[in-house]
């Protein structure tokens, strides 16, 4: 049944992610969907937009009825069509999950931030240097490919 302001969503949970949310809600004496409902709120808050999301496996996945209010819902779906207008609201929703849940992805996104604000600072200045730096400029764009690629198989 529909509760009056709330958008029910049936997120796809992997199971090990659905028992680790499970427990922690039980360690905060709160139901499962106040816990997801906080961890949304608080990812929104920290990252607007989170450009590239963790990989994540559905096999096995559990259904679970995330219950949000109308606003956060759609915070999350402008959220999911900013960084990519093909994201699932289910990857957007896991994705932030993870980032909140597991100290060692967050440490990855943040890097994986970092790295995308050099990306573009980095386009930018390669379009506005003269032709004898654009080797170093060039270098310093390999490593921060290297780097990439280096996250990217860690956050796997």
């Amino acid at each position: 049944m529909k509760s009056d302001g709330l958008h029910p969503f049936l997120a796809r949970i992997p199971p090990d992610l659905h028992s680790a949310i499970k427990s922690r809600a039980l360690d905060h004496a709160l139901s499962m969907n106040i816990y997801i409902l906080s961890l949304l709120s608080d990812s929104l808050k920290l990252y607007p937009v989170i450009e590239t999301m963790p990989v994540i496996q559905l096999i096995k996945a559990k259904p679970f009825c995330v219950r949000t209010p109308a606003e956060l819902h759609e915070q999350l779906l402008h959220a999911a069509f900013s960084a990519d207008p093909e994201r699932s609201l289910n990857l957007e929703v896991l994705g932030r999950i993870l980032v909140m849940t597991s100290p060692s992805k967050q440490d990855v996104l943040n890097a994986w931030s970092i790295l995308n604000e050099l990306n573009s600072t980095m386009g930018t200045l390669i379009k506005a240097c003269p032709l004898t730096q654009l080797a170093a400029l060039a270098d310093v764009r390999t490593a921060l490919c290297r780097l990439e690629h280096q996250l990217t198989s860690s956050g796997e």
